[in-house]
């Protein structure tokens, strides 16, 4: 049925309306068509069918502007492509542009991905969308958010802006930040501003923050992770420093540079370069290497003497630490080995030192407990001197290179917050 109002110069059509405008057809039950403005619109449901671009697309209403080439669509809107699936509450397709902007809730779904919205814009013709207010990304392996998600589909390149996370599933890793982009061909990706990494393992996170991660896939495909510039780590366990970090997915190695500061329980360790080693999530190793320096703070110095605080240290070209449960339980200096350490006595319920011993050898090889060393060997060379804690007025208290770092040891609260 046709019914023309010659006032207002519209059309309306009824039952089994079918409009053709090039490659695309649209059916409704009802249609007003006005022939001033040349748009026609339908507020009972629609669809419409483009063989150019194999899209079929249904709203409860929708207006169509045959002088922009331009559709509008309201309510339950639905498009639905071979590779892929939208729904949203309000749809504008541009013909000229071949772009269609998405207004409201939105999901887009593939195979293999679902993406979410609340703003956003795809570019039909040349593969090119931009997702904002909540954007978020979500497939197999990876959940991706941020206030805006940018991807050249051609190209294989996104962007993250704002408020930035990258779960992966696989792997119990979240990284956030404030900029972040992805390259798919190379498998790179990219984080930066407040760039934060969180590893869960065995109920005990590792938490590393720099100004850039930089994640890249390794010859078995595993993540490869470099950390650039003011770099902070953070466990439990285990706290550090260093200008620039990499961390190997497949030996579990963690290597910071450029004068990098470790903690472990009450042990400072310092050297040109960390490297640690661990194994289901447990430190293993712990090697350094050049101008490598252990240092702990021994029991509080007795007050009647000096008040002065004490410091056991070991000095060395290299240095291997090895591991118990988390703590150092043996310690291997090789070339130029140092040290100075505090025994002490237990006398009336509390510990006071006795003494201090000064030793030097090429290499050594130390045994610690509960955070103090129980034995020494001093391998080839060895020149070790015991002074009683009551006649080392004269004695040097610090090997040389001596630098107690506690004030500097990261907490939690030293690294940004999650969104």
């Amino acid at each position: 049925k046709m019914f023309f109002t010659k006032k207002n110069q519209q059309v309306r059509f009824q039952q089994k309306v079918v409009m053709n405008d090039g490659d695309m057809t649209l059916t409704s039950d009802q249609l007003v068509y006005d022939l001033k403005a040349e748009t026609g619109r339908y507020t009972t449901g629609g669809k419409i069918v483009s063989t150019k671009n194999k899209n079929v697309l249904t709203s409860r209403k929708g207006t169509y502007s045959a002088t922009e080439k331009a559709f509008f669509f309201r309510d339950n809107v639905v498009l639905t492509n071979p590779d892929y699936t939208v729904r949203c509450d309000t749809l504008q397709y541009r013909e000229a542009t071949e772009t269609a902007f998405f207004f409201g809730p939105t999901t887009i779904t593939s195979d293999d991905t679902k993406i979410y919205c609340e703003n956003g814009w795809y570019d039909t013709r040349n593969d090119i969308s931009q997702f904002n207010e909540h954007a978020r990304i979500t497939s197999d392996k990876t959940a991706l958010t941020g206030d805006s998600i940018y991807y050249n589909g051609k190209l294989g390149f996104g962007e993250v802006f704002r408020n930035v996370t990258i779960r992966d599933t696989t792997s119990n890793v979240l990284i956030t930040g404030q900029y972040g982009k992805h390259t798919e061909q190379s498998k790179t990706s990219l984080v930066t501003r407040e760039a934060l990494l969180i590893q869960a393992a065995d109920g005990d996170s590792l938490f590393m923050s720099a100004d850039t991660l930089l994640a890249v896939p390794d010859s078995a495909d595993k993540q490869f992770i470099r950390a650039f510039y003011g770099v902070t780590i953070f466990r439990t366990d285990l706290q550090g420093l260093a200008d620039s970090l990499t961390y190997s997915e497949t030996d579990s190695l963690l290597v910071l540079y450029s004068s990098p500061v470790l903690w472990n329980e009450a042990n400072q360790v310092t050297g040109d370069t960390i490297r640690i080693r661990t194994w289901k999530g447990h430190i293993d190793k712990l090697l350094v290497h050049g101008n490598s320096f252990i240092i702990s703070e021994a029991i509080k110095y007795d007050s009647t003497y000096t008040g002065q605080r004490r410091y056991n240290q070991i000095k060395g070209r290299d240095l291997t630490g090895f591991f118990r449960e988390n703590a150092i339980h043996r310690v291997k200096v090789e070339g130029n080995g140092q040290l100075i350490y505090f025994p002490a006595e237990e006398k009336e319920g509390e510990s006071k030192l006795i003494g201090q011993n000064t030793g030097e050898c090429s290499d050594l090889d130390i045994r610690i407990q509960d955070n103090q060393i129980k034995r020494i060997n001093l391998i080839r060379e060895p020149d070790s001197v015991f002074t009683p804690i009551q006649m080392n007025a004269d004695t040097p208290l610090e090997l040389e290179g001596f630098k107690w770092k506690g004030a500097q040891r990261p907490t939690r609260s030293d690294l940004p917050e999650i969104p």
